[in-house]
């Protein structure tokens, strides 16, 4: 509650020890980049803020403003910052004019960058690197926001992004106490189907209906539309950045009955008077069904969370939770692979290593090339720095001539070459996503299958006491008066 009013103050008032300058938030999504953006402005900040992939006009004149030292807020994913803001940011860090970085929603730095977007761990190279550049008495500070932290992912943060200085933990979690919670048995899909159609004739509106599948949300708005509803718009991992935006202004102006999204219309997207969220599937996680779950109530009205799943939606989820962490035998490789074709840097133990070798020049590896490929070396570099064989500094300055994705790493552990070294430092760690993984699909699982109160295991799932719990409205707490929580 209130994470984005941390960054505009910072970026408005400054910091109590007279530190001012540019405040880069890093956001995992377009919409919510977009949404901060609009959010900013209407409190005054002059546009452009956010950095929009393919819109080069706009892209062009916040570089500009960036460069001239004219901008005091910058909204941007982390392969824009790692990517092509990389040197102008760095431009400002020279200055000590970089007040502060902020990721937003920063349990993704976990939950995301350990697979498929390994540039949310790199981030944490990049800000070595500014803080390195910055004048001493120009100290940029680093803010990681969210709502939503489990111990492991805490963990994980403190990792990649302590030092220098003190890493702080400051937390005042409190459940929501506006959700009803409602959860039907699974049904055959037909049944289902005809079953949200009929809940959304009758759910309180606004309303968002979540699916998993992007197949899922392109079948459900053309469904919709033939049933009759005409205030509906759709946002998922594949919708462009206009057609988002577009979304996002006509849902802040109240102008959409429905929306239609997958979690790429999930975290940090702020709307107050959304009165119901439905679930025509089973998320992989209880965080991220509570991520969306809390999209409604907003404004500190009861709200409606139906979850309305169908038989074979617990095997979607098991696919998404299963966290395929590579072998130690394969990142072995991988890692010896990249090693060996290391350029040395200027600082001590320090190298530049390239992204897009094959693993082997065995038959069955000589030929793997492209970005998937790549993404598995920075794999292997992020599990590596979390089990501190390395630390990461992040790629080397975006050059639109340099050939292949590269990062730059500092060896810590000089027997990173040896089995029994990644046995004992990287295999724990392996271990621990997989068992992570399997038990917060666990978690959902439960809750679905038996509707238990989620404030227990919300609690634990986020290591807090008993003063944050707060439910009054789920299958088990409905019954029970007393346990209603006090009007705030």
């Amino acid at each position: 509650e209130g994470k984005s009013l941390i960054f505009q103050l910072a970026a408005r008032l400054g910091f109590s020890d007279g530190i001012r300058g540019l405040v880069v938030v890093v956001t995992p999504t377009v919409a919510l980049a977009i949404d901060h953006e609009n959010a900013a402005i209407e409190k005054g900040f002059s546009g452009p803020i956010a950095y929009r992939g393919g819109d080069d006009a706009s892209n062009a004149v916040l570089v500009q403003s960036i460069r001239d030292g004219r901008q005091t807020l910058c909204i941007a994913s982390p392969e824009a910052i790692c990517g092509p803001l990389r040197a102008y940011l760095g431009e400002v860090a020279d200055r000590g004019d970089l007040s502060a970085l902020v990721i937003d929603e920063a349990h993704l730095v976990d939950a995301w960058g350990t697979g498929f977007r390994t540039e949310f761990q790199s981030l944490s190279g990049v800000r070595r690197d500014w803080i390195a550049r910055a004048p001493s008495h120009r100290a940029m500070r680093t803010l990681l926001l969210s709502a939503t932290l489990t111990p492991p992912t805490l963990q994980t943060l403190e990792a990649l992004f302590s030092g220098p200085g003190p890493f702080e933990v400051l937390s005042a979690l409190r459940l929501r106490s506006e959700p009803d919670y409602r959860v039907v048995p699974p049904t055959p899909a037909s049944l289902r189907d005809d079953r949200v159609v009929e809940a959304l004739r009758h759910a309180p509106r606004p309303a968002i209906l979540y699916v998993t599948r992007v197949a899922d949300a392109e079948a459900w708005r053309a469904r919709l539309k033939a049933e009759g509803f005409a205030n509906i718009a759709m946002v998922h991992g594949g919708t462009t950045a206009t057609a988002r935006e577009q979304v996002l202004k006509t849902w802040r102006a109240g102008d959409l009955d429905l929306v239609v999204g997958t979690s790429a219309f999930g975290v940090g997207i702020d709307y107050r008077h959304v009165r119901t969220v439905l679930h025509a599937c089973i998320p992989e996680t209880l965080d991220r069904y509570y991520q969306e779950v809390g999209r409604a109530g907003r404004d500190g009205r009861a709200a409606l969370a139906l979850m309305l799943p169908a038989f074979g939606d617990e095997g979607v989820a098991q696919k998404l939770s299963d966290v395929i962490v590579i072998s130690v035998k394969r990142g072995l490789q991988r890692w010896t692979s990249m090693f060996d074709r290391r350029l040395g840097l200027d600082a001590p133990d320090t190298y530049l290593l390239p992204l897009d070798v094959a693993p082997s020049q065995e038959a069955d590896d000589i030929d793997m090339q492209g970005e998937r490929n790549s993404d598995w070396n920075a794999r292997v570099l992020a599990l590596m720095a979390r089990a501190g064989l390395v630390e990461l500094l992040g790629p080397p300055v975006w050059d639109g001539n340099r050939v292949g994705p590269h990062e730059r790493v500092r060896v810590l552990d000089f027997e990173h070459s040896r089995e029994a070294t990644w046995r004992d430092r990287v295999e724990p760690v392996r271990l621990s996503l997989h068992r992570a993984g399997a038990g917060d699909l666990q978690r959902m699982k439960d809750f679905v299958r038996q509707q238990d109160c989620p404030s227990p295991a919300l609690l634990k799932l986020y290591d807090c006491g008993p003063e944050a719990q707060a439910c009054a409205r789920c299958a088990k707490c409905r019954p029970q008066p007393n346990a209603r929580a006090p009007s705030q």
